[in-house]
């Protein structure tokens, strides 16, 4: 008999391995989970930059309060060998980041609201939740992680948060009939599932599973920046971190404040200090301080480096960028004169004449520019 079992743990074993190699030679987080959870009853399912392990002993939810753990590019591994042995001893389903998602996760144009969920923890119960929020808060203390921007945060480096949603896809369909991700409300109803920054929660519940105590995430530098800047507008967002509007509190002047978010830029910053987007942000800083002299970009005026990332401070200019000239062409207009063609050809004639001379004396400073275009030209 127990020659029988064998076999049979052996042949899932390998029927496991086999099912990972279809999709690529393992990568160091499949070989993770493979030793972690060979002859363990667990099902395994690759979806996009996710790998799936759903504990058979333990059926998943439909919905719930899920767990997020967050990492770094350098710390990932050192995580998960922390995390993954005690779920899977207690027999919970949880989902990975593979290591090419890992870097696709960490990339400019990856949903900002998404980045930093490295490893999602599906319990069955409140009870589990708590040992497991505990567990985590205690033994991931010298790990840093991205903030997660949907969760609540239990530790103040930003490794564990949590939120409630969809364990299990539930599909509803919005006012325009389109596909939405649901949760299934007190009245049994659907509903969307909002998965926006700071919505951790649905409206109808009110009480939290555990008391986070207030983390104060304020550093100096922080503290410093809001001291001496109102953040009026967001201007646009990505991955890489937002770019703002704000009033300098001290003269009533109008500013553009850059963003550099902390651990996001994946393997592309390998040979850079730090190792992420801000050693762009802190390079274009000194960049600006010399070409400024010569009135062809934006004037620096601070630079913050806070806990989570990186603020870079400039004058805000207000002229129209290039891409809109080109709705002034005469062409558009079906009864315009001559005279005003010949004044339009005159404008780009001379934009582009500046724009020759301006490209000419950041070439001779040794810079070459790579992102030329309508939408960055002033």
């Amino acid at each position: 008999m127990m020659d029988i079992l064998d076999i049979n743990l052996f042949k899932k074993y390998e029927l496991m391995r086999y099912n990972l190699k279809n999709f690529k030679e393992l990568d160091p987080i499949e070989s993770i989970l493979i030793d972690q959870i060979k002859f363990k009853n667990y099902y395994f399912k690759k979806k996009g930059i996710f790998i799936n392990c759903i504990s058979l002993n333990n059926p998943l939810k439909y919905q719930g309060w899920k767990i997020h753990v967050s990492a770094s590019d350098d710390n990932y591994l050192n995580v998960l060998l922390i995390v993954i042995p005690y779920i899977i001893s207690l027999g919970i389903s949880f989902k990975v980041v593979d290591e090419v998602g890992k870097n696709i996760m960490l990339s400019k144009n990856f949903p900002r609201e998404q980045t930093g969920k490295f490893i999602t923890i599906y319990p069955q119960n409140i009870i589990q939740f708590r040992t497991i929020t505990y567990f985590l808060n205690k033994k991931l203390r010298k790990y840093t992680g991205i903030p997660v921007l949907t969760d609540k945060r239990i530790s103040k480096n930003n490794e564990v948060s949590f939120r409630y949603g969809a364990f299990k896809r539930i599909l509803g369909y919005d006012n325009e009939g389109d596909p939405i991700y649901s949760i299934i409300n007190k009245e049994g109803i659907k509903e969307c599932d909002d998965r926006v920054i700071g919505h951790y929660k649905p409206d109808w519940l009110t009480k939290d599973p555990i008391k986070v105590s207030t983390i104060s995430t304020v550093d100096n530098q922080t503290k410093s920046m809001l001291k001496k800047y109102h953040f009026v507008d967001a201007l646009q967002f990505s991955n890489f971190g937002g770019v703002y509007e704000a009033i300098n509190k001290e003269n009533n002047k109008r500013v553009v404040i850059k963003e550099a978010r902390k651990y996001i830029g994946g393997t592309a910053f390998k040979k850079m200090v730090p190792e992420d987007v801000r050693a762009i942000r802190r390079r274009e800083y000194k960049v600006l301080l010399d070409l400024s002299k010569r009135k062809v970009v934006p004037a620096p005026i601070d630079y913050f480096e806070t806990k989570d990332g990186d603020y870079l401070v400039e004058e805000y200019i207000n002229w129209n960028l290039l891409k809109h000239i080109r709705l002034e062409n005469p062409i558009y207009y079906p009864n315009a004169s001559e005279k005003e063609y010949l004044t339009y050809l005159q404008k780009i004639a001379k934009i582009f004449w500046n724009l020759y001379k301006t490209i000419n004396i950041i070439n001779t400073k040794g810079l070459i520019i790579n992102d030329l275009t309508p939408n960055n030209i002033l």
